[in-house]
Order: C-alpha cells, then sequence, then structure tokens
C-alpha cells in the first residue's frame, strides 16, 4: 500500500504537461535550426561547386572554340607544282556560317536560346579547317604529294544545351545532329577535287574528332565580328544555374566571352 509520502513523492518526480509542451516546443526549434543551417550551407556548397565546375568547363570550350576559329579556313587550296596557290572552283569559298539570330557586325544581340532552340537542335555556326594539297616540287625539295586534310565544325543549341561537333566526314557532320541548314554553303572540297575520301587529295583529318554537349545551363549567347573585313570574332555565352529545370533563386550566372583572330579575307555568311 503506497503511503500518503510516497504518493506525494511519486507526484512531484514527474513532468507537467506544460512542461512536456514547451520542452519539446524548444526541442523541435533547435532541430529546426540545425536543419536550416545544414540545408542551407548545402545550398552553400552547391552554388559554389555549380560555378567552379561549370566555369572551368566553359573556359575549356570557348579556348577550344578560340583555337578552331584562328584556323577556320576561307577557301580549299592547292599548291601547284610552280608554287602558284590554285583555289577549289566548284567552292571557291569556305565562309564561316552563322545564325542571324545570334549574329551582330556591332553590339551582341545576347540571344535567349529559349526563344528559338526550345525542343529542337539548331544550328547556331559552321565552318571548317583545311590544310591544302601540296604538289610535288623538286625546286622546293619536296619529292611527293602532299595530301591535304580537312575538318567540319558545327556548333548546335538545344533547350540551354550547346553541343560542338568536329567530324571528318563531310556527310556525317553535314547530317549531324541534322541536317545543316540549306542556307549554308558547301564548306568542303567539291567533287571535281575528289572530296574527302582517304584515298584522294583531301583525307580525313584525325585531330580532335568529337561529339559533345559543350555547356549546359546556357541562357544567353552572342557571336559578333566587326566588318566586312573581318578579322576578329567574339563569342559570349551567358550561363544561369537551375533547380528543377528553373532558374535558381537567388540568380547565380557565369558570362564568359573569347575571341579568335580570322585568317585575312575569311568571308562571314548569316543563315
Amino acid at each position: 500500500m503506497i503511503s500518503k509520502d510516497n504518493y506525494k513523492l511519486i507526484r512531484t518526480s514527474g513532468f507537467t504537461i506544460m512542461e512536456v509542451i514547451i520542452s519539446s516546443a524548444i526541442l523541435i526549434s533547435l532541430f529546426s535550426s540545425v536543419i536550416w543551417i545544414f540545408t542551407s550551407s548545402g545550398r552553400s556548397i552547391n552554388r559554389g561547386s555549380w560555378q567552379v565546375q561549370e566555369q572551368k568547363g566553359l573556359q575549356m570550350f570557348l579556348d577550344e572554340c578560340s583555337r578552331d576559329l584562328n584556323r577556320a579556313s576561307p577557301a580549299i587550296s592547292t599548291v601547284a607544282s610552280n608554287g602558284e596557290m590554285i583555289f577549289d572552283p566548284g567552292n571557291p569559298q569556305t565562309p564561316i556560317a552563322v545564325n542571324s539570330k545570334v549574329f551582330s557586325t556591332s553590339a551582341p544581340k545576347k540571344a535567349k536560346l529559349s526563344t528559338f532552340a526550345a525542343t529542337d537542335w539548331k544550328c547556331l555556326m559552321s565552318f571548317c579547317i583545311s590544310r591544302p594539297y601540296v604538289e610535288k616540287n623538286a625546286t622546293m625539295g619536296i619529292t611527293l604529294n602532299t595530301p591535304g586534310e580537312w575538318t567540319g565544325i558545327s556548333m548546335w543549341a538545344k533547350g540551354s544545351e550547346i553541343r560542338y561537333i568536329r567530324a571528318n566526314d563531310p556527310n556525317v557532320w553535314a547530317a549531324t545532329p541534322k541536317n545543316l541548314p540549306a542556307a549554308i554553303p558547301p564548306q568542303y572540297p567539291s567533287s571535281s577535287w575528289g572530296g574527302v575520301s582517304s584515298t584522294g587529295k583531301f583525307r580525313p583529318s584525325k585531330e580532335r574528332i568529337k561529339d559533345f554537349i559543350a555547356a549546359r545551363d546556357v541562357s544567353e549567347i552572342s557571336i559578333t565580328a566587326s566588318g566586312p573585313p573581318y578579322s576578329i570574332m567574339e563569342i559570349r555565352l551567358k550561363l544561369i544555374r537551375l533547380e528543377n529545370g528553373k532558374p535558381a533563386k537567388p540568380e547565380q550566372a557565369i558570362e564568359q566571352t573569347i575571341s579568335a583572330a580570322l585568317s585575312t579575307g575569311t568571308p562571314i555568311v548569316t543563315f
């Protein structure tokens, strides 16, 4: 049997309902603060990681694009045995072709990809790099004909992605990821010069053949070149970090710009 003294002891050793409620509220508040701190720290880490990773990747891509543009060929050519430079009569020029929605000869257009490349690949630019075919010349010590080489380069956009292609087969290059716009003139050796083949005058280049997604989360692009005559081309890209397909809040953006020196006489056409 419990005495009155023991009963009082039992009653006073527990917690009242109000004390339990207050303690629970304090614990919940404490845990909420801890979770908020970890969540905020995680978001900050994600933002920092995104910026470092995307900025590095974007710079590498733009550097590669700049190197390619530096070598863009204004024409397919042959160096004759007498030293004369002869240009392909079938395709007398191989211009850099640029989408008119992103190209300007003055202020950058800052075209938003979402306005014209939301669900389908759209070509932004195409050009070629070719090395001339050199006929043998005893006077110059060239005892054998030296084959030329050819590479086709194109840049495409879809959604927020930029795709970059370097191909050594004109047929594959002109149809990947879809057919090049009809307004783009031929940018490879004509059939009268044998086209591009492993045994012809112009061989498929083996240098850095690739097809890859060069940048993601791209919001804006602009391609600018003052002229004609054209000597410098500038490409600007703006990336915005996305969360669940929408711009993150607060907005986090990266902008990168590169300039490429073009070969003398390089023509530019728009499509």
